[in-house]
């Protein structure tokens, strides 16, 4: 390898590092990608509820490695406005029955 390529190399090293670190500096919480256990803690329903709503298409799946994620903002919307053919998570239903 010649020093032309070796400095060529570290240069876009470099500006791919920057951005990087631009990209990381610029991410809100709300884009954070949580695991199935995170969500359901947060949703306040069981991690079965949270793998149903993947399922359904209700969530989109984000692979990392062998690891499932879901986005935070994607969660958060799906909270807010569950739409009109919203299936009742278990523990809703236990509500409703047993209420």
């Amino acid at each position: 390898m010649t020093d032309l390529e070796r400095a060529f190399r570290e240069t876009v090293r470099a500006l791919v590092r920057e951005e990087l670190r631009a990209a990381l500096a610029e991410q809100k919480p709300d884009d954070e990608l949580l695991t199935t256990g995170q969500a359901s803690t947060l949703a306040k329903v069981s991690v079965g509820s949270v793998r149903r709503w993947i399922r359904l298409g209700k969530l989109a799946r984000h692979r990392i490695g062998r690891t499932l994620r879901i986005s935070r903002a994607e969660l958060q919307r799906l909270l807010r406005d569950p739409g009109p053919d919203r299936e009742l998570t278990p523990e809703e239903q236990a509500d409703l029955d047993f209420g």
